[in-house]
């Protein structure tokens, strides 16, 4: 149990860190570093309280494998409807931005180390077929794989930021912009909670760990914290050095902008080797806990439907976020935005819909209700953006 305890809280951290993390300085540069830090504490609360409450609805209805099944045994089929739309929204447009950004890895470490210019379309692809085949491996495959790419990942950003700190200027940390606004902090709300979705593998966890909800409640706690740590000295060595001014500048994809921006600035031409690997193993370690939910919600639901093999429940998977990706390549940041929606309904909505259920006499707690509150706060920013009545961050 311990050793899947340890595979578990890996997969939460792994799955929590990706391509939100990447446009996190983004958010910094727009609200300042301690506003920033408030902020991003505040979200981690409300994204642990979901992952909570899922914990509490996996141990009550074990026979359930995700949330799809879960809603529909509690909530009665409008619930299972809703997770279904909010679920295949979430996944399919993390699993595009994580395939865009991967791919655009891919083809900064081909130009990097064999000096080909990968064609984007060919990179996506590569992309998505590796993880499909991995995830296709099954659970104890990814969790082997995590336990080697997640400490690599951090052995990558500990090099980062050696190279970087000697470079890093206090008054770029301290510096407040001139222009905030209350509506600039809302905007930066789905973007940080985008940042904190694990709560698509809580149920796999759960199955994964015998349903012991005590061992699901610490890997859903430590596996979220570690990413708050992460997250802290990532922006310390990105923002202390680029700044502001610079951050606001950024054009095309994020994540090769900051990596030139950093070798210009520290004049270390190597460690775009190892700022290009930190980016990637993030984004690999979130993609594969992503789509390792996805698939197995798909699983389910082609069982009930009577489709077997695991072809069809692969391409299901990863065609749908391929294609979206191949479309849309520059839809990194747009996409992690309205992947909030659906994961506030998700991680926010009916987990808390969910527990008043189960709950004897319908109890209703102070997480529950923080967790509505700030599942309303997340969404109403979110929808403001896409409406333009507040402006969009990065």
């Amino acid at each position: 149990m311990k050793n899947h305890l340890l595979g578990s809280t890996l997969i939460v951290a792994g799955t929590t860190l990706g391509a939100g993390m990447l446009a996190l300085p983004l958010i910094t540069a727009e609200v300042g570093w301690g506003l920033s830090i408030v902020l991003m504490l505040l979200i981690w609360a409300v994204s642990a309280a979901g992952g909570l409450l899922l914990a509490e609805v996996s141990a009550a209805y074990p026979d359930e494998t995700n949330l799809h099944g879960m809603a529909g045994a509690i909530l009665g089929k409008p619930g299972q409807w809703v997770s279904g739309v909010a679920s295949m929204f979430l996944y399919y447009s993390l699993c595009a931005a994580y395939i865009s950004g991967t791919s655009a890895q891919l083809q900064i470490g081909a130009e990097a180390i064999f000096g080909y210019d990968l064609p984007g379309h060919l990179a996506a692809i590569v992309a998505a077929v590796v993880t499909a085949v991995l995830v296709g491996s099954g659970t104890e495959r990814v969790d082997g794989i995590n336990r080697v790419l997640f400490p690599l990942m951090l052995v990558a950003l500990a090099i980062v930021l050696v190279v970087v700190v000697p470079y890093v200027h206090p008054a770029n940390l301290e510096s407040e912009p001139a222009n905030l606004t209350v509506g600039v902090v809302f905007a930066t709300l789905p973007l940080l909670y985008t940042s904190f979705g694990f709560h698509v593998v809580v149920p796999t966890i759960s199955n994964y760990l015998n349903v012991n909800q005590k061992a699901v409640r610490k890997a859903v706690l430590i596996g979220s914290l570690i990413p708050v740590i992460v997250y802290l000295l990532w922006q310390i060595g990105v923002n202390g050095v680029l700044g502001s001014q610079q951050l606001h500048n950024v054009t095309g994809d994020p994540v090769a902008f900051i990596v030139t921006a950093l070798v210009e600035t520290a004049h270390v031409h190597w460690i775009s080797t190892a700022i290009s690997a930190f980016a990637a193993l993030a984004l690999i370690t979130s993609f594969l806990g992503v789509a390792l939910g996805l698939f197995d919600y798909l699983k389910d639901a082609c069982a009930e439907r009577n489709i077997k093999g695991r072809l069809p429940v692969m391409l299901v998977t990863f065609v749908p976020p391929l294609a979206i990706a191949l479309i849309s390549p520059d839809s990194f940041v747009a996409a992690l935005g309205f992947a909030a929606l659906a994961l506030v309904v998700l991680a926010a909505f009916l987990p808390a819909a969910m527990v008043w259920k189960i709950r004897k006499q319908n109890r209703i707690s102070f997480i529950m209700v923080g967790l509505v509150v700030g599942g309303l706060l997340i969404a109403g920013a979110q929808i403001a953006v896409a409406t333009g009545f507040l402006e969009a961050v990065g």
